[in-house]
């Protein structure tokens, strides 16, 4: 991601590159959250963490959260002209692609966003890891064949 992020900064792009991990884990933290989960996941299991976080995990308190740090005013030059959105592969199944981006899309509008996802995209559907079948529709197309 590095690379990408730091050829698109010498080219003078103004765009978000969001960790959705480390995107989660900050959103756990501003809730005094982070502790009990991993409390909950050692105790009892990814099953309980899943169960437990539905609530504070929510998709759309999640692009809630990823909106707030992304310059969307347009009334500003250095206004963000797109957002890229990695590490969906730590965060999956507590984050899932076709949810994030339905939620933040209401919240970024037109703003062009890129997922990096950890699987294959047919022209419909994401199957995750190359593995899992989707049943969601995705407004998406590839970037790199």
């Amino acid at each position: 991601m590095a690379f990408i992020t730091d050829k698109l900064t010498k080219r003078g792009r103004n765009f978000a590159s969001i960790n959705l991990f480390e995107a989660i884990l900050e959103l756990l933290d501003s809730r005094n959250l982070t502790e009990r989960a991993f409390k909950v996941q050692k105790e009892r299991g990814d099953d309980a963490l899943f169960n437990a976080l539905k609530g504070p995990l929510e998709q759309n308190r999640v692009a809630k959260f990823i909106a707030s740090k992304i310059d969307l005013s347009a009334d500003n030059q250095a206004q963000t002209e797109f957002i890229l959105l990695h590490g969906l592969g730590s965060a999956w199944p507590i984050i899932r692609g076709h949810g994030l981006l339905n939620a933040l899309h209401a919240k970024v509008g037109n703003v062009p966003t890129v997922l990096f996802y950890p699987g294959e995209y047919d022209g419909t559907a994401l199957k995750p890891f190359g593995r899992i079948e989707s049943n969601n529709y995705y407004r998406a197309f590839k970037l790199v064949p």
